[in-house]
């Protein structure tokens, strides 16, 4: 399923260059990389939807062009807005910004971003994405694809409520960077896809080069399906059991077995179980 993104518009650097207080702490980044934390205890920039960059060489404070992934929000009213930097309107994989604020002005900043944008970045792909995919799927090299399975594809539009939901890969232009390159200097456009396989279980981002086809990385999302736990039984005391971790709680979901099909429990209503382990 793809994820929904706002858009945070660039915003002139101009509107930044006012007698703000400079940050009260401040943890300079690796070369051509922002700070990786900032702080103002007073007289902090006002938000303006985008994160503050703060140029340590000119000391002045400039826009950071981002999406904008979401927002969490807590009673005493402070706000954490999360950002993913773009270029060329294109997100840079690994680069993240996390911005603390109260009152409309910002406390604080930390995460890992570009300040000094490589020029000869691409900026469009070479290959098509349908090449792309075949390239990561050669990588990948499974039997077979959670796509494939008819159950598990309507077990998932199902669980999302959404008629064209599919584990389908569909890939994604993105700036990426060996994880290992902390100073994210060797940018390549890549096409980034989803790869679900079911035999055997795998779930890994590939990376593949726009330019030349290239693997360039891999990013396992699942390390471990199944958690083991103990049941307290109705009527034969404390059991072992296999669940599945699902937003920090389990369900009685267990993957694997019967060919790699997925084992669900239900209650009489018709709503999946879920335990607190």
């Amino acid at each position: 399923m793809k994820t929904k993104f706002i858009l945070v518009a660039s915003i002139a650097a101009c509107s930044f260059v006012f007698g703000q207080d400079k940050p009260s702490k401040l943890i300079s980044g690796k070369n051509g990389l922002h700070a990786e934390f900032m702080r103002f205890d007073k007289n902090g920039p006002a938000f303006q939807g985008a994160p503050v960059l703060f140029d340590e060489t000119s000391q002045r404070y400039i826009p950071g062009e981002g999406k904008k992934l979401g927002v969490e929000k807590d009673q005493l009213g402070f706000e954490t807005h999360r950002f993913q930097q773009t270029i060329n309107n294109i997100p840079v994989e690994y680069g993240m910004m996390a911005v603390q604020t109260k009152g409309g002005k910002i406390l604080g900043e930390s995460g890992k971003w570009i300040l000094k944008v490589p020029e000869e970045v691409e900026k469009s792909a070479n290959i098509s994405e349908s090449i792309a995919l075949q390239n990561a799927l050669a990588f990948v090299g499974a039997d077979s694809y959670k796509w494939q399975n008819k159950e598990e594809e309507d077990f998932l539009k199902r669980e999302s409520n959404d008629t064209n939901a599919s584990f389908a890969p569909k890939g994604e232009l993105v700036y990426y960077s060996d994880p290992t390159d902390d100073k994210l200097r060797d940018l390549k456009l890549a096409y980034k896809f989803d790869i679900y396989a079911e035999k055997p279980l795998s779930r890994q981002y590939v990376f593949v080069d726009a330019k030349g086809g290239k693997i360039l990385g891999a990013d396992a999302i699942i390390h471990d399906v199944n958690a083991p736990g103990t049941a307290t039984t109705g009527y034969s005391g404390n059991r072992s059991i296999v669940a599945d971790s699902y937003n920090g709680s389990y369900r009685l979901r267990e993957t694997g077995r019967n060919a790699g099909t997925a084992v669900e429990t239900y209650n009489l209503k018709k709503e999946r179980i879920i335990l607190l382990l």
